[in-house]
């Protein structure tokens, strides 16, 4: 970075650049620093270089931010980014056009080099002894230098700043960018005693897609209902990792081997906490770095979601003390899951349309066996489907249930 010589170390690295070609004219002519008043007193032929404005660099003014910890100490050296306007103002014996002679040399110079080379910087600071000690070579950035259109009404109100003072042919130019950094010196982190790199030749798992299997026996369907006694079919890319598992809820669980690079297999039976309805699933790799020999966070895949379904085991009637059906359901229903029992009307009548029933409910509590009241349900016999969170189970048309309303 650069301590607080930066400014002026540009204005005389600046004035440095244009005075070599400034003094190789057919005409005695200098480069000066003077304030615009003493400039248009001054007498000869010179070009004069005036900063008249510095202001803070838009785009990093708030890069250090913050700067210091919620104790106090100090993170980093506190560091302002600023821009530097400058304007060129040609001085001399207009019949002779010195003035626009040297505005013309300045204005070759600064598009041919827009920059302050670190060679002309430590020259300027060694012949400059003001400056001694600036680290403006140390700066990250290379001060540029752009030239500015300045409107009529701009111009006017720079000039009448200075009362004293005649207009003389200017050009303005901004330096651009210029850091000026604090001297406190920051607290130093604890030293490494050791190093633990761990390589992985990994871009990270992808799941593409989810698939289902009944049994090991039978065929792998991509759009069939999932139930919990079902395999899934993790399918995607770069799933093997040194420690792969699969993340359903808040259940993380090793897949069944072999893990596949293209495919990961996950018996449901072996889900701890798993319910009906909509359920996510991501595969982690976990990095053991050693020290401590324990797995640490690594890469998680994207996020792939299943329908899982509920199966209905038994359904029994219960007429009192209010009329309900009490089904046997895997997996267990969670308190506050949403609850549809639809019955179908069976056998299917030939002489109109069939009717079917629904009733609402909220699971009260963890149960595998819920009861749900069904009001105004006429007597017959009934195909039982139960929905929960938006996730129905299959018609079982062996076990049909008989409602016998006393």
């Amino acid at each position: 970075m650069s301590n607080y010589l930066a400014i002026a170390s540009v204005t005389e690295t600046l004035r440095l650049m244009l005075d070599k070609p400034v003094s190789q004219v057919p005409f005695s002519a200098s480069v000066k620093t003077l304030p615009l008043d003493k400039a248009s007193t001054a007498e000869g032929a010179f070009l004069n270089v005036f900063l008249y404005q510095v202001s803070p660099n838009a785009a990093l003014r708030n890069a250090d931010l913050p700067t210091r910890a919620g104790d106090r100490t100090l993170m980093q050296r506190p560091r302002a980014a600023l821009d530097l306007h400058y304007i060129l103002t040609a001085h001399g014996d207009d019949k002779l056009h010195e003035p626009q002679r040297l505005l013309g040399i300045a204005v070759r110079t600064l598009h041919g080099t827009p920059f302050l080379s670190h060679a002309l910087i430590d020259e300027a600071i060694a012949n400059d002894p003001s400056l001694a000690g600036s680290d403006l070579t140390s700066s990250p950035e290379s001060v540029k230098f752009t030239p500015v259109a300045l409107s009529l009404d701009e111009l006017s109100k720079l000039w009448s700043a200075f009362f004293q003072s005649k207009y003389a042919l200017s050009a303005a130019y901004l330096a651009s960018v210029i850091f000026v950094e604090g001297e406190e010196a920051p607290s130093s982190p604890l030293p490494v005693k050791q190093h633990h790199v761990v390589v992985v030749p990994s871009l990270g798992p992808v799941v593409e897609r989810i698939a289902s299997q009944a049994t090991p026996a039978a065929a792998v369907v991509d759009n069939q209902p999932i139930l919990s006694t079902y395999t899934l079919h993790i399918i995607g890319r770069g799933l093997r990792g040194e420690n792969t598992r699969v993340r359903i809820g808040d259940d993380l669980i090793t897949p069944s081997d072999p893990i596949r690079d293209d495919l990961v297999l996950l018996p449901l039976a072996t889900v701890p906490h798993l319910r009906a309805g909509v359920r996510t699933l991501q595969i982690v790799q976990s990095i053991d770095f050693g020290t401590p020999n324990e797995p640490h966070l690594g890469f998680e895949s994207n996020t792939a979601a299943f329908m899982l379904a509920p199966r209905v085991t038994s359904a029994a009637f219960v007429p009192l003390p209010k009329p309900a059906i009490a089904i046997g359901v895997v997996p267990q229903v969670i308190k506050g899951q949403r609850l549809v029992l639809i019955l179908d009307e069976s056998p299917l009548p030939t002489n109109r349309r069939p009717l079917s029933f629904a009733f609402g409910s909220i699971a009260p509590a963890d149960t595998s066996t819920p009861s749900i009241e069904v009001p105004g349900l006429a007597s017959g016999t009934y195909l039982v489907r139960l929905r929960v969170d938006g996730a129905e189970s299959s018609i079982d048309p062996v076990t049909p249930i008989t409602v016998a309303v006393p």
